[in-house]
């Protein structure tokens, strides 16, 4: 079940940062952190879709070389969340998403955490980020 958890998170975050489209916030601000190549503190756009471009075989569960239904899990929460987020990578509106469609998708997420729009997310955005997410998090508990 983590597997299928983490692949519609991986979605979700490659996709967008509103908490409520991803299993949890900071697995947004996780993956904008692992996308920092060349350790100097900063996400650049080119390293945030590279690492994202790495995903895509993770997410591709049974190998035919795009995202799709036949990849999401059975779990009726999830499979919606990954539904919505092919969605907003299918550009050609054919139901899949190829593996050219999920590197040049939407950049949602690095997008919000970019707060100058500099094409760079540096070490203070993300914690700005952050605080947003856990901020936005903590409003939707009761």
């Amino acid at each position: 079940m983590h597997k299928y958890i983490l692949s519609a998170a991986a979605l979700s975050a490659a996709a967008c940062a509103t908490p409520a489209m991803a299993q949890d916030g900071s697995r947004m601000i996780q993956q904008l952190e692992q996308a920092d190549a060349n350790r100097d503190g900063m996400v650049s756009r080119a390293e945030f879709l590279a690492y994202r471009a790495g995903q895509f075989d993770r997410l591709d569960r049974n190998g035919d070389a795009v995202l799709n239904a036949a990849d999401m899990p059975r779990f009726e929460r999830i499979k919606t969340l990954m539904q919505s987020r092919i969605a907003a990578f299918d550009s050609n509106g054919d139901g899949t998403v190829t593996r050219a469609e999920f590197a040049s998708g939407p950049t949602i997420a690095f997008d919000q955490a970019d707060a100058n729009h500099d094409g760079q997310v540096t070490r203070a955005e993300l914690e700005s980020a952050r605080n947003r997410v856990r901020t936005q998090l903590d409003q939707r508990q009761p």
